[in-house]
This record gives structure tokens, sequence and C-alpha cells, in this order.
């Protein structure tokens, strides 16, 4: 398994696990879909643009009340054929307010998005922060 547009190899890579940073979150509309497919109708995402507290920082903050958004890694993945990968919440930093489901992927992605779940205490979540973490299976 390889890892795409890493910011950090020292701080992403390890023996047994690689750690995925977040590039960007959205709010998204509501969507639809039925059995056969042809009423699909998928979100429309509205992205949130993280603010920096200063003026001279690199890096802004995405300040998050409760609810669920998308969030979208800086990261890509290319999984050899045949094998797969478990994307779970980072275990370094967990619990905090805010999680996502743990996926299965199977396939190459360069864009991998997650639910992102925020609880009623809200979240601050600093641009390209370590966030979920990806084992191969």
């Amino acid at each position: 398994m390889k890892l795409n547009g890493i910011i950090s190899e020292k701080h992403q890579i390890m023996d047994d696990r690689m750690v995925l940073t977040v590039g960007k979150i959205y709010r998204c509309s509501s969507s639809s879909f039925d059995f056969g497919g042809s009423e699909y109708q998928e979100a429309k995402l509205e992205e949130i643009k993280p603010e920096k507290r200063e003026s001279e920082d690199k890096y802004g903050w995405w300040n998050l009340d409760q609810g669920y958004y998308i969030a979208e890694f800086n990261e890509g993945v290319e999984i050899p054929e045949g094998k797969a990968a478990v994307l779970q919440p980072w275990s370094d930093r967990f619990p905090a307010s805010a999680t996502h489901p743990t996926r299965i992927l199977r396939r190459n992605s360069n864009k991998i998005r997650i639910i992102l779940m925020v609880s009623e205490a809200g979240i601050k979540i600093k641009e390209n922060s370590r966030f979920s973490e990806l084992v191969e299976l």
C-alpha cells in the first residue's frame, strides 16, 4: 500500500499504519437514492474555509458545531490488487469530540472522504492535522 500527497513522512508513515491529514471540510445538502438508481441525487457540498487566528499563521482552523460534515484528506492511496485497508479514527487522538465510521478501502483513491460526526461539544480542527489512520489488511 502506498500513500500519495503526504505532508510529513516522518509523522505519517509508521510500521503498522499510515496517518491521514484533513485537507478540506464540507457542509452537505440532503441527497436521495432508490433501489434502481434512476432517482439517485448526490449531495451538494459547500466547502467550509478554515480561518486563521492571526494573519501571519500558516494554517487556519475549522470551528465546527455539532452535526455531520464531509471531511476530505490531503492524501490518496494506492492499494494493490486483491488487498484492502481499514480507514479508522486515529487511535492516538481518541476519544475526541468528533469521529467517523470505519471504512474498508479496496481500490486506489486520489480523493478519500469520510462522514465526520461532531458531538454537542463541537470541535476545532487545525488545517492539515492528523485525524485518521489506514491499516493494511
